[in-house]
C-alpha cells in the first residue's frame, strides 16, 4: 500500500511504523493534514477569494456591518467548500 512512499525524493523511508499498513491519527490531526493538503492546492487562493466574497455577500443580504455578522457553521470555508465540488 505504501511501497511508492518507502523511498520518497527527502531519501528515507516514510509510512506506518511497524508492520502494520494503517495508522489512526486524531481528529485534530486529521483536520491539519486536510487543511495543509487544502492550502497547498494551486487554485486554493482563488477558491479563497470567492469564499471571502460569498461571506461579504452575505453581510450585505442581512445588513449587518463586518464585525457584527456572526458567520453560520456552514458559512465557514471547509464546509462552504465541500458544497461548492460537491
Amino acid at each position: 500500500m505504501f511501497d511508492h512512499i518507502n523511498e520518497n525524493e527527502y531519501g528515507g523511508n516514510c509510512g506506518p511504523v511497524g508492520p502494520s499498513e494503517s495508522f489512526i491519527i486524531s481528529r485534530t490531526e486529521y483536520e491539519q493534514a486536510h487543511k495543509w493538503v487544502l492550502k497547498s492546492h494551486p487554485d486554493y487562493k482563488d477558491w479563497e477569494k470567492q469564499h471571502a466574497d460569498f461571506i461579504k455577500y452575505c453581510q450585505i443580504a442581512t445588513k449587518k456591518k463586518p464585525g457584527y455578522y456572526k458567520l453560520a457553521q456552514e458559512e465557514e470555508f471547509i464546509p462552504w467548500f465541500k458544497n461548492q465540488v460537491a
